[in-house]
């Protein structure tokens, strides 16, 4: 349980800069293979920072009703045939995590929503996640990420606005009024955060 949020916004801040500054050198700076490396790590450690610190606020409280609502734009990916007719677990070890293209059918995506909560959980619980350069190959545009949680027949695509754009919202968002209404004895009681 998250005792007092302002730390863990904090770390977002931290975490959504280190995500905008790190992804425009891992996306420019490919020829240079250290400096790559460690953009990439950097970029990953931030996306995984992240969705584990909007799991740990939502799931503390710390976020009002709103907030949690929110649908994120995303895109789904769906794979490819070749691995929807077997979904052995043996063909999608074998087959590279970062060969994003061979997994999945990338020229079709379909919009989706989907809520903060579960995409976190997407993330935390990817096997793949892939970086997509913008048109001038100058910053990341959005990224790739795909799931057991998703039962290997999709990924999803998240646009890097609507990713850095929840953080930001989610760092402004305040608690300011908790609500615990019970119904009957029999059932839970609801609470509301606003």
């Amino acid at each position: 349980m998250i005792h007092e949020s302002w730390y863990w916004k904090r770390e977002l801040v931290y975490l959504a800069s280190e995500f905008e500054t790190w992804g425009k050198r891992f996306i420019a700076h490919t020829s240079d293979e250290a400096l790559w490396e460690e953009s990439g790590f950097r970029v990953e450690r931030s996306l995984f920072y992240s969705a584990l610190t909007i799991r740990r606020l939502i799931d503390s409280n710390k976020v009002t009703d709103k907030m949690k609502g929110t649908s994120l734009h995303l895109q789904s990916v769906d794979v490819n045939d070749e691995f929807r007719e077997n979904k052995n677990q043996t063909i999608w070890s074998a087959t590279p995590h970062w060969d994003i293209e061979k997994l999945f059918n990338l020229e079709v995506m379909t919009p989706i929503h989907m809520s903060p909560y579960d995409l976190a959980s997407e993330i935390l619980h990817s096997f793949a996640l892939v970086c997509v350069s913008d048109e001038n190959d100058t910053d990341i545009d959005a990224f790739i990420v795909a799931s057991d949680r998703s039962k290997f027949v999709r990924a999803v695509r998240v646009p890097r606005q609507e990713w850095t754009g929840f953080l930001y919202n989610l760092i402004n968002d305040s608690v300011n009024k908790v609500s615990v209404i019970a119904v009957s004895p029999e059932k839970k009681p609801r609470v509301t955060l606003e």
